[in-house]
């Protein structure tokens, strides 16, 4: 579809001492590209800004043919984050190469961006998944592009200002419902109904202790604090009870 798609990849960070060789294995493939889109006077514009702030074409070509515009793939390199043509949403085959020192760079960088749709990482299987977790997008996928967009059972959903909510998936069919919450109360012990009592909070504390203790010890004596605690409760009731029948027999 001519990269017109919204998780096509505008923009690789690159550890500088590799850019070249991306480069080259970028330009063989495209060499074989039939592809030749008319393209919107406004990309001819953004890729022409760019290379007067310094981006270099490496790969493709553009040409303008009186009002008329034909753009084969194209690749930048030494691209800018602040570049207008990495923060507009350009949709077509329009790639930009950013050199950077680090991947810690390129973290710092990837975060300034106002989108965070989706992304991919390249490279060894464990490190590329474990760079995967610092990046912050809707989807990262390492070493593949394309996957989710083909696989009904990944949720797809960007962050910050790209798009909203979630599709397919788990998460995209709890998208589309509505919930509704009915419950039916069957107990006559209805504790959150009463009065509170100076004790409810040591019973609450000793109850969770007993119930989410770290070993059965400490869940033991959770358990008789608990108990002296509701016995407690119980006798403060009472001498509730009883003063409001005094006041009232008065």
């Amino acid at each position: 579809n001519s990269s017109a798609t919204c998780i096509a990849p505008r923009r690789v960070f690159v550890l500088r001492h590799q850019q070249d060789k991306l480069i080259e294995q970028l330009r063989s493939v495209l060499a074989h590209s039939p592809l030749r889109q008319h393209h919107h006077a406004r990309h001819v514009a953004l890729v022409r800004a760019a290379v007067a702030a310094g981006a270099r074409c490496v790969a493709g070509e553009l040409s303008a043919k009186e009002d008329e515009f034909m753009l084969t793939p194209l690749v930048l390199a030494d691209a800018k984050c602040d570049l207008d043509l990495l923060r507009e949403d350009v949709f077509g085959p329009i790639v930009s190469l950013v050199p950077v020192e680090s991947m810690e760079e390129a973290l710092v960088l990837d975060r300034r961006c106002t989108f965070a749709l989706g992304a991919t990482v390249f490279g060894e299987p464990n490190a590329a998944c474990e760079f995967a977790h610092l990046v912050d997008a809707g989807c990262v996928i390492t070493n593949d592009m394309i996957a989710p967009t083909a696989d009904p059972r990944v949720a797809f959903g960007g962050r910050h200002q790209s798009g909203f909510g979630v599709t397919r998936g788990a998460e995209g069919l709890i998208e589309m419902t509505q919930i509704k919450t009915i419950i039916q109360q069957r107990s006559r012990w209805l504790p959150h109904l009463q009065e509170t009592s100076p004790t409810d909070a040591a019973l609450l504390t000793n109850l969770l202790q007993m119930l989410h203790g770290r070993n059965w010890r400490g869940r033991l004596r959770a358990a008789r604090a608990t108990m002296r605690s509701a016995v407690e409760q119980q006798k403060w009731k009472q001498g509730i009870l009883k003063k409001r029948s005094q006041e009232h027999v008065g």
